[in-house]
This record gives C-alpha cells, sequence and structure tokens, in this order.
C-alpha cells in the first residue's frame, strides 16, 4: 500500500507543476497546510478520501485520474505459438512443467 500512497503524491506533483502552480497556490485552492501537502506530495502521509477530491478539484482533473499511475500492469501478449504452449503445460503439475521447462532449455 505504501507504494499507491507515493504513487498518488507524485501524480498529485506532476499535475501541480504541469499546471505551475506551487504547494502555496494549491493550498489555498484546497483549503489544506502546504506542509501537508508536501507530505503527500513525498509519500510521506495518507491523505483521506476528503483531501483527494479537494485536491483533484483544485486541480481540476477528475478524482481517479489521482490513481492511474498506480494500475496493475496488463499481460503480456503472447503470439499464438507461445499461448498453445502455455494451454497444454498449465494445468500440468508442477513437475510435468519442471521437465518442459529443461527439454526447452536444452533444444534452444
Amino acid at each position: 500500500m505504501k507504494t499507491l500512497y507515493k504513487d498518488i503524491g507524485r501524480k498529485i506533483r506532476e499535475v501541480r507543476l504541469q499546471q505551475g502552480l506551487t504547494l502555496e497556490q494549491l493550498s489555498e485552492k484546497c483549503h489544506r497546510d502546504w506542509a501537508y501537502l508536501s507530505q503527500i506530495e513525498r509519500g510521506k502521509d495518507k491523505p483521506s478520501i476528503e483531501t483527494l477530491y479537494l485536491v483533484s478539484n483544485a486541480l481540476e482533473i477528475p478524482m481517479n485520474k489521482l490513481f492511474d499511475s498506480h494500475k496493475p500492469p496488463k499481460p503480456a501478449k503472447y503470439d499464438t505459438l507461445t499461448m498453445k504452449i502455455i494451454s497444454l503445460v498449465k494445468k500440468r503439475p508442477v513437475s510435468y512443467r519442471k521437465r518442459v521447462v529443461k527439454i526447452l532449455q536444452q533444444i534452444h
């Protein structure tokens, strides 16, 4: 969860800087102390939902944009043959999959 707060803080800082706002200016717009906002931007403090709402309104962005940088990675896309190999071995026992890996390593 710690990375979630760091990612949110980074996003707030990124948008604030893109808009040319100082911490003090953002502080005035969202009625929060600039030192508190600094802590949030650095991932040192956990903002409440209310604070995130006020910050997103002050930055004029949808609140969900603050979470954009904390999305799970997209699964890798594989070609048809790789998908076929995966489907053949994924439900097999670990010992079977290990043997398949050894065979593939030998022919590689």
